[in-house]
Formats: structure tokens, C-alpha cells, sequence
């Protein structure tokens, strides 16, 4: 008996790490620019500059679902551009891990759901920070290029949300708050912030000679 179970454990290892040799990876991200100024009878006014990175990486456990991970980098630049004007820079991360499913699949396209538990921080030097733990879940876009190359769209029409934030200024005043959403509104569809991404597809199969 005690061979058989040692054979059973045996095999059934062997059998995981052949399934894990066939595992299809992924890579990709997005990348976010976003500048805005204003002018007032002439004058300039206040003006912000925005980068956002964030790529991401994992693997699916079969083809219509996919686990991984997202790194958020970004900074946010802002002048007042009055007299005696200020300038500020808020740096801000994230970490996220996250599990998608597909849910419509139409020849190239298909539709996805994706699921999210992170944390984001912000910060200014001698300002304000911000700590956000948060769990998040919205449906996203993909079309297929080609089969290793996927472009995504998302969209805020739709989503999921709940997140426990923590502020601290720069003189060290803490407070803190809870928000919880949950929705859809298709009449804000074209006009909600939308980000698009591409995806790459790749293994580590090895093939027996």
C-alpha cells in the first residue's frame, strides 16, 4: 500500500509539472499621457501633466482564464502659472494581483471580466500621502491581432469597487475614509475614461527531440 501511495504522489507531481510546462504566458501593459492647461481672458492658468505606467504579467490556467499580475508607476506634474505660482509633483504606485474570465468570445473579439486585489500609495515631498487598499472588478475589450498579440479597452461604464483610504498631510493630520460603488451606465459609455493595452502571448513549452 505504502508503494502504491508513493507511486500516486509520484505521478501525480509529474503529472502538475507537465500541465505547468505547457502553461501560456503573458506580457504587456499600458502607457498614459494626459496634459491639460487652461487660459483665462488671456492669462494663463493652472496646467497638469500626467504619466501613467502600467504593465503587467502572468499566466493562464486554461484558455478562458487567465491569473497575473499589475504594476502601476506613474507622476502627476502641476503649475498654477499665477504670480507666485507653485509647482508639485505627485508620485503614486500600485500593486495588483488579478484574475480574468472570458465571458463572450465572437471570432477576433471577446469580451472579458477581471478582477482585482491591490493596494496605491501617493506621495509629495513635505505634502500630503495617501495608502488605498482595494478590491475592483470591471468588464474589458479584446481584439485579437494576431495569436500572440491581443489589444485591450476598458472602460469606467461599468464596475465593481471597494477601497479603505488613509490620508496624511504634510503637518501630519491623518484621516481616513471607505467607498463602495457598484454599477453600470451605458449612457456614459462614450464619455467614461477608457485605457487600451496590448497583450503578448508566449510559452515556455519545451518540445521532446
Amino acid at each position: 500500500m505504502k508503494k502504491l501511495f508513493i507511486t500516486l504522489i509520484f505521478a501525480g507531481v509529474t503529472t502538475l509539472y507537465a500541465q505547468a510546462q505547457t502553461y501560456s504566458y503573458f506580457a504587456g501593459g499600458t502607457v498614459g499621457l494626459d496634459i491639460n492647461s487652461s487660459n483665462s481672458d488671456g492669462d494663463k492658468g493652472p496646467s497638469t501633466t500626467t504619466f501613467e505606467l502600467s504593465p503587467i504579467i502572468g499566466y493562464y490556467l486554461r484558455p478562458d482564464v487567465w491569473v497575473g499580475v499589475e504594476l502601476t508607476l506613474g507622476n502627476s506634474s502641476r503649475n498654477s502659472n499665477y504670480e507666485g505660482s507653485y509647482k508639485d509633483n505627485t508620485f503614486e504606485w500600485g500593486l495588483s494581483p488579478f484574475i480574468r474570465y472570458s465571458l463572450v468570445s465572437l471570432g477576433k473579439f471577446s469580451v472579458w471580466g477581471q478582477g482585482n486585489v491591490g493596494i496605491h500609495g501617493s506621495s509629495q515631498k513635505d505634502g500630503p500621502s495617501t495608502f488605498e487598499f482595494g478590491i475592483w472588478a470591471a468588464p474589458f475589450l479584446s481584439y485579437s491581432f494576431t495569436e500572440r498579440i491581443n489589444l485591450e479597452v476598458s472602460s469606467g461604464f461599468a464596475r465593481f469597487d471597494f477601497s479603505v483610504k488613509s490620508h496624511k498631510s504634510g503637518s501630519g493630520y491623518k484621516s481616513s475614509e471607505t467607498a463602495f460603488g457598484i454599477g453600470a451606465d451605458s449612457r456614459n459609455f462614450f464619455k467614461s475614461p477608457y485605457q487600451i493595452g496590448l497583450i503578448y502571448k508566449f510559452n515556455t513549452k519545451t518540445t521532446k527531440k
